[in-house]
């Protein structure tokens, strides 16, 4: 099953990278993203994982804290020893809008006619 989140990035891990033992190469990121909601928004740590020649993806990774984002992902749970552990896989995150870096300063010099 298949779920949507509309939101703005939060966190970004850094490249987790690897190679499996039968030699193919991997990498990973989390990725957190807090819903657009206005009233009790919830945030998702959301990891992409690729491996062979999709681990482009990561590396073509321009998400950065503040962007709006529109994320697909997967749900899964995993059992070890009697205990339960959740996993949301992110499928797909388009950048919506990017966050507006802050200078600093003013940006009026511009329009000033000198």
């Amino acid at each position: 099953m298949k779920f949507a989140l509309n939101g703005t990035i939060t966190q970004v891990s850094e490249v987790k990278s690897g190679t499996t033992q039968k030699g193919k190469d991997w990498k990973s990121i989390t990725v957190c993203v807090k819903e657009n909601s206005d009233e009790y928004p919830n945030e998702v740590a959301l990891d992409y994982f690729k491996m062979d020649e999709n681990v482009k993806f990561i590396d073509g990774f321009k998400g950065k804290i503040g962007d709006s984002v529109e994320c697909e992902f997967t749900a899964s749970v995993r059992e070890h020893n009697g205990r339960y552990y959740n996993s949301l896989n992110l499928w797909s995150i388009n950048i919506v809008s990017e966050a507006v870096a802050s200078g600093g300063g003013n940006d009026l010099g511009s329009d000033l006619p000198f």
